[in-house]
């Protein structure tokens, strides 16, 4: 008696009608995975995928959309300028820059240590460029940022300080992960200002 042929060809099935899926994904505020959907299926059915498999990449493509809408959310509250990236920083120019520290300081370790980092020099060394590219590379890493120049951050507190939301945005300004100040000290600063200051330094 001839053995049974066997196979090791995965079963799937149809790609089918996704009509009543999507509304659920929708619901479920599943946008990743509902964008995504009908490629996943046509591949699970053309590559004869498992459906632990299926459902995986699915997973996949749903944590990798968050990671992409959490990343433009940090850069648009830190009002980043997009063409300032680390990338884009002319080190030709800015001669002086010290290129293997300012690369160890874009991995933000400085930031897990609680240090504080400071860019001197005459005007147009690329001082603003380099701090917008560590805060491009904290919100690369899901860090939260706070981009103010100098005259900003008191102006800012002051009109919070009108209607009372003063210590609510002090406490938003000593919470987040990196906050950076450009243009630091050109400005003099009255007694309210410099007990803000004093008030952000001594939390932080």
């Amino acid at each position: 008696m001839r053995p049974a042929a066997t196979s090791s060809r995965k079963e799937v099935r149809p790609v089918g009608n996704t009509a009543e899926l999507a509304p659920q994904l929708r619901a479920l505020k599943l946008s990743g995975m509902l964008d995504t959907l009908e490629m996943r299926l046509l591949e699970a059915e053309q590559g004869q995928l498992s459906l632990t498999e299926l459902l995986s990449m699915l997973v996949s493509d749903e944590l990798e959309a968050r990671r992409k809408r959490k990343l433009a959310r940090l850069i648009k509250h830190a009002c980043l300028n997009a063409g300032q990236t680390l990338e884009a920083f002319d080190f030709d120019i800015a001669v002086s820059a010290n290129r293997p520290l300012i690369r160890d300081l874009a991995a933000c370790r400085f930031i897990q240590r609680s240090e504080n980092v400071s860019f001197l020099g005459p005007t147009g060394t690329g001082k603003t460029h380099l701090a917008q590219a560590l805060s491009h590379a904290a919100c690369q890493r899901y860090l939260s940022v706070e981009f103010l120049r100098f005259d900003e951050l008191f102006s800012t507190l002051a009109k919070a300080d009108i209607t009372h939301s003063s210590d609510k945005l002090l406490r938003a300004l000593c919470r987040t992960d990196l906050l950076v100040l450009d243009e630091f000290a050109f400005k003099r600063l009255d007694q309210q200002a410099a007990e803000w200051l004093y008030t952000i330094v001594d939390t932080r």
